[in-house]
């Protein structure tokens, strides 16, 4: 299973190399996207005045996990251990992470700060 960050998802949308070539190799059925990835993409398309049509052909496209009371736990928990080494990650961004924990889930992005995430599994695309 895998779930993705939203940096993923734009880059797809902007049909970047790697994220389509990445695209291309997963099942749909094993790709899960989060309630925050939503927000992300529904937010940048509104800044831009695009409408929501990317956001919403994403949603049809890949399972949609809501972010649950474990995800949450498991955010803080991720987010406490930054802090007590001096570090920390956006907070959309620990929760993104939470979820793929929470699932059980490889995640798949390129934004380096995941590598300070010691037990979550990932998958850099970049």
């Amino acid at each position: 299973m895998f779930c993705v960050d939203t940096n993923f998802l734009i880059d797809l949308l902007h049909g970047e190399e790697e994220a389509v070539e990445l695209a291309s190799e997963l099942k749909l059925s094993e790709v899960i996207l989060t309630t925050i990835n939503l927000y992300e993409l529904y937010l940048g398309e509104m800044i831009v005045g695009k409408g929501l049509s990317d956001a919403k052909e994403m949603r049809r496209d890949f399972q949609v996990k809501e972010v649950k009371e474990k995800h949450v736990g498991e955010a803080a928990e991720i987010q406490k251990r930054l802090m007590d080494r001096g570090q920390r990650i956006p907070a959309l961004d620990a929760l993104i992470a939470g979820v793929a924990k929470g699932e059980e889930a490889t995640l798949i992005t390129d934004d380096k700060h995941f590598r300070k995430i010691g037990d979550l599994e990932t998958k850099f695309y970049k």
